[in-house]
């Protein structure tokens, strides 16, 4: 039997505590048992695996042979993805198990690491899946899982797995082991790293965009609508989108600006240095040519605070007498983007059309039912959400930024 409590298949306490230290690409502090590992990732010029040489004085033999081995495996895993990381290995504390607590101390850290790695080196998901590490072995004729230093000194023989999903990274045998020990161990460890993978904690994209303000976009409105075409498009690039619903306590940010450009950088420019983190701010309205572009920035509150059927009554009213051929006008979108450290990303989007006599259609919001598109002999409001979620001025603005934010936002 063994010296501890633990039975021959029971994995000591794991603790894995993510991101000690704040200032490296990514960290991960693990500890087995007595044992205490932390793994370290730095940007470098060239693929460094690093040990500080004061950690050997706490290695055991076997466990000095393991972390050589461990070194050999991290590097044939992933010197060829991530060419320019350093990697520091250190053992603060050894009782065994080191081969288990490394491979989950590096795969986190470098997990953690993931999103401003697939930035740098623009790598898809699949590079890094979850690795975990075994040690099993025959000691006193009963096979063990999770040998500690006693255990791995006077086993028999030893097995060290890897793996990735059903996917054996790496199998190492020490000692003297017959085809049925190996089938065994093979056996007990497999099944051992499967439940052991579903114990440990799971690092999804989503989790650490949560947990990284960098993955962070603020859009400033707190209409859910206006934002979710926004949404869709940061989102599947790994990002998590908030609107100003989501920080109640931010002040209202008064448009003072002579221009839709100069209120959507006041919107972006101010919420982005309060927040810390990117902000998308827009304006946006009806610019009519006969009224020497009103209703303009005044769009929404034309004829009040944002009512919809006063504005379209004031703008019919004010139109009243114009002949068709001066009916001309223009919505405009500006759209902001502000990043601390950055200057603003500025697109903007127009479509052209004409102020109609009556209003007619029942979608779209605002000036739509009055606003005439002579090639489709429709109003806005009379077109379907998917057909002006392609002509509109928003949705020309939002092409042009698709084109540009992400090398503005991560260059």
């Amino acid at each position: 039997m063994r010296n501890s409590v633990r039975k021959n298949d029971e994995v000591r306490t794991i603790e894995i505590n993510q991101q000690p230290i704040s200032e490296v690409l990514g960290a991960c502090q693990v500890t087995l048992g007595k044992t205490n590992v932390l793994a370290v990732v730095e940007e470098s010029g060239k693929w460094e695996f690093a040990f500080q040489k004061e950690t050997f004085a706490h290695l055991t033999t076997a466990d000095e042979s393991a972390v050589n081995y461990l070194q050999s495996q991290i590097e044939s895993w992933l010197v060829d993805s991530f060419p320019s990381l350093k990697m520091t290995f250190l053992v603060l504390q050894s009782a065994g198990g080191v081969f288990t607590a490394g491979t989950i101390a590096l795969n986190t850290a470098l997990r953690l690491s993931y999103l401003k790695l697939v930035q740098q080196h623009r790598m898809s998901e699949s590079t890094l899946s979850s690795v975990v590490g075994l040690v099993a072995g025959i000691v006193d004729d009963e096979l063990r899982i999770d040998l500690d230093a006693h255990e791995t000194k006077h086993a028999r023989c030893v097995m060290s797995l890897a793996m990735s999903g059903e996917q054996i990274l790496s199998l190492h045998v020490d000692g003297q082991c017959t085809m049925d020990d190996f089938n065994d161990l093979l056996a007990a460890l497999t099944h051992q790293i499967h439940r052991l993978n579903e114990a440990l904690p799971a690092l999804k994209l989503s989790e650490l965009a949560k947990a990284d303000n960098e993955r962070e976009i603020v859009i400033a409105t707190k209409n859910p609508a206006k934002a979710r075409e926004f949404k869709a498009m940061f989102e599947q690039e790994g990002y998590q989108v908030k609107t100003l619903i989501d920080y109640p306590d931010l002040p209202d940010v008064e448009e003072t600006g002579k221009t839709f450009t100069e209120n959507a950088i006041l919107k972006a420019e101010t919420i982005s240095q309060l927040l810390q983190r990117p902000v998308l701010g827009d304006d946006s309205g009806l610019c009519v040519d006969a009224l020497n572009g009103m209703p303009g920035i005044y769009s929404a509150r034309y004829a009040g605070d944002h009512d919809n059927a006063a504005n379209n009554a004031k703008l019919l009213s004010e139109m009243a007498g114009v002949p068709e051929f001066e009916r001309t006008a223009h919505y405009h979108t500006s759209l902001v983007f502000a990043a601390p450290g950055k200057e603003n990303l500025v697109v903007e989007g127009e479509v052209e059309g004409l102020i109609a006599g009556i209003p007619r259609g029942e979608n779209g919001f605002g000036y739509d039912p009055l606003f005439y598109l002579p090639e489709l002999d429709k109003t806005m409001a009379e077109i379907s959400p998917e057909q002006k979620n392609k002509i509109s001025h928003r949705a020309v603005a939002t092409a042009k930024l698709k084109k540009v934010w992400r090398d503005w936002l991560e260059g």
